[in-house]
């Protein structure tokens, strides 16, 4: 007698994208234009007086207030991604392209400050 082969239930192939993936790649292009942004302002507002803690304006103060902002946000991204790698039956994609793309501008912003310290010197 011929019985039925056991069927064993297979997941389905991922079809959406996973909703963190896209909001940290959505927060990382945020973070990115707004950290280049800000750092033309920064040059903009630096005046002729380079490195005097006294020179800096309220306009300046801001501007590094912003900025640290903008790199809280992409380390927010960055944890919305991991957290996109582990929702089933979702691709994997943008949820690894926002925690690149979000490390990367991290590391650029904190290239920027360690530079202009350097310079401030």
């Amino acid at each position: 007698m011929n019985s039925p082969a056991p069927t064993t239930p297979i997941d389905p192939l991922p079809t959406r994208h996973s909703v963190l993936g896209i909001a940290s790649v959505i927060i990382a292009i945020i973070g990115g234009i707004s950290a280049a942004y800000l750092k033309v302002l920064a040059r903009q507002y630096e005046g002729p007086i380079r490195g005097s803690f006294n020179s800096a304006g309220p306009e300046l103060l801001l501007v590094g207030i912003v900025f640290l902002g903008v790199m809280a946000l992409c380390f927010l991204g960055a944890i919305f991604g991991m957290g996109g790698i582990f929702e089933r039956n979702r691709k994997l994609t943008l949820a690894v392209a926002g925690i690149i793309m979000n490390v990367l501008v991290l590391f650029v912003c904190i290239v920027i400050i360690l530079v202009q310290e350097m310079n401030d010197v």
